[in-house]
C-alpha cells in the first residue's frame, strides 16, 4: 500500500477509532509500547500519544507499526466486528494460499456475494 493510499484511509477514519485500532493490533501481537516504539524508531511517549488519539502518525510509521505487529497495513483500516474477526485478520498474513482459499470458500458458503 502506498503512502498516499495510507494517508487517504487515515483521513477517512475517525481519529479515535484509528488510535484504538493501532493499540488493538499492538496488543494482539503481544507487544509493549516500548517494543513498538523501538521497532518503528520513535519514543514510547509518542506511541502512547498515538494510541490515545493525541497525535496522528505519518503514513510510513503506520506501515512500520503493522509490520512490527506481524500484519499487513490494510488490517489497520478494517475495524473488527467482534473478537473472532480480529483473530482471523491477525492470522491472514500467516496463512498459506490454500488456507486463504479454504477460508474464502467457507465465507462464500455462509454469505452469498449479493449479501456481502
Amino acid at each position: 500500500m502506498t503512502d498516499a493510499l495510507v494517508s487517504y484511509y487515515m483521513r477517512r477514519m475517525d481519529p479515535l477509532t484509528f488510535a484504538h485500532e493501532l493499540r488493538r493490533i499492538r496488543q494482539a501481537a503481544g507487544l509493549s509500547q516500548i517494543e513498538v516504539a523501538a521497532c518503528v524508531g520513535v519514543h514510547q511517549t509518542f506511541v502512547s500519544k498515538i494510541e490515545r488519539g493525541l497525535k496522528r502518525p505519518y503514513p510510513e510509521l503506520v506501515e512500520k507499526w503493522a509490520r512490527c505487529c506481524g500484519c499487513r497495513v490494510e488490517i489497520v483500516f478494517a475495524s473488527p466486528l467482534d473478537p473472532l474477526d480480529a483473530r482471523v485478520r491477525m492470522a491472514l498474513p500467516r496463512m498459506t494460499e490454500k488456507q486463504r482459499r479454504a477460508l474464502s470458500d467457507l465465507i462464500e458458503s455462509l454469505v452469498p456475494p449479493d449479501e456481502g
